[in-house]
């Protein structure tokens, strides 16, 4: 009988303890999420405020701005599928905006000069073909954007 006793005394202590670290864990899982909410929402803040530089710059200085948005350091699927459709559509208008200068800046060149030849001017018109592309890209990719961005401020409260 006296087992008996000493089991039945140290049940409702082992019965605290284990309240206890059942509150405990809780409380864990509690402040880890908060953590997790902490950190995506910091990433969220980073990737907008790197796509606000990228919008700001002229087209023709947003290569930086677009590729340092592509590298912004995000673990959150909502951050990074935001931060990966915008840094994809300001390089597509990055490249098309770069290949379009380039072919002005040739075309001004053969009419200040001697005419180029034909094989000149089939290359400028490839070359403006790309520029096409790229800026068409760009006009594609932007709608995803702003879609992403919208979702991401939504998500975070931004």
């Amino acid at each position: 009988m006296s087992e008996r006793t000493s089991v039945s005394r140290a049940a409702p202590s082992m019965i605290a303890m284990l309240g206890a670290l059942s509150a405990s864990a809780a409380l864990l899982s509690q402040a880890a999420c908060q953590n997790v909410r902490d950190r995506d929402r910091s990433e969220a803040s980073k990737v907008l405020r790197a796509l606000e530089v990228v919008r700001a710059a002229p087209n023709e200085g947003k290569r930086r701005p677009a590729d340092e948005l592509a590298s912004t350091p995000c673990t959150s699927p909502i951050v990074c599928g935001a931060r990966d459709s915008c840094a994809e559509a300001y390089q597509h208008l990055a490249r098309g905006t770069e290949a379009a200068l380039r072919v002005k800046s040739e075309l001004d060149k053969l009419e200040n000069g001697p005419p180029g030849g034909a094989d000149k001017m089939a290359e400028l018109s490839g070359e403006l073909d790309r520029a096409d592309n790229e800026i068409n890209g760009a006009r594609d990719s932007l709608q995803r954007c702003e879609e992403a961005a919208s979702l991401m401020r939504r998500t975070f409260g931004i």
